[in-house]
């Protein structure tokens, strides 16, 4: 038996251009046959200046957080739901996905997004995180070298943005004196998207030290749709 974990999701809590609640995000990966839903919302300096309620960083983080729980109540015990991140930093716009992050240990940087993706790496480094390029091919995007990140997210599901995944996955095995992470993700979004991306495991995915290990072990496979091809 295989288990299915979406490692690319949104909700509109945080995420202002998500139109899908913390409810109808853990309905929709149940009935999807998810087993594990991980929440990466948008973290930025705009996002928790401006949409994030709150007046001190450690309102907005414990905001941010708390959203992932409202998930994690509407799911019950029908999907597991992990702590998950997409961050941009204040140097460009582009994103990383961040497995491993708590509560605590970005309260302890709170300087994260003016401080950039490099100092971020030697964050993620001493605190055994994930980080990973999201949509690295994206139109707008600066492609990170793999010195400074993990892997690179070569499949991304969302529908409206061109994200050229075949370009991205090229990309990253270029690079084989690196053991990069190579990682899949709907990107959801909207009600209209059926999930598409993600990974699949022979047993279930219940913790981020679970994920990570796994992620780092190489034990998975990817889940993609036919948006494989240069246009998307």
């Amino acid at each position: 038996m295989s288990y299915k974990t979406e490692l690319h999701c949104h909700t509109s809590e945080v995420s202002p251009c998500s139109h899908e609640s913390a409810a109808e995000v853990a309905a929709k990966y149940i009935e999807n046959g998810y087993d594990t839903l991980v929440i990466t919302n948008h973290a930025a300096t705009d996002i928790f200046n401006y949409h994030i309620p709150g007046e001190s960083f450690e309102e907005k983080v414990k905001y941010y957080f708390d959203t992932v729980e409202q998930v994690r109540l509407a799911a019950g015990d029908k999907l597991h739901v992990i702590d998950g991140m997409e961050i941009r930093f204040d140097e460009n716009n582009n994103d990383y996905l961040v497995f491993g992050m708590t509560p605590e240990l970005l309260l302890s940087y709170p300087d994260v997004f003016k401080n950039g993706y490099r100092a971020f790496h030697y964050f993620a480094v001493d605190n055994g995180l994930v980080f990973i390029q999201a949509h690295p091919m994206r139109f707008g995007m600066t492609t990170t070298t793999p010195d400074w990140v993990d892997g690179y997210e070569i499949f991304n599901g969302h529908p409206n943005q061109r994200s050229h995944n075949d370009v991205a996955e090229a990309w990253a095995r270029h690079f084989t004196r690196h053991k990069l992470i190579l990682t899949s993700g709907t990107d959801n979004h909207d009600a209209y998207m059926t999930p598409d991306g993600g990974i699949e495991t022979d047993a279930p995915i219940t913790t981020p030290e679970e994920l990570i290990a796994v992620l780092r072990g190489g034990n998975y496979t990817l889940i993609r749709s036919p948006l494989g091809d240069a246009e998307y």
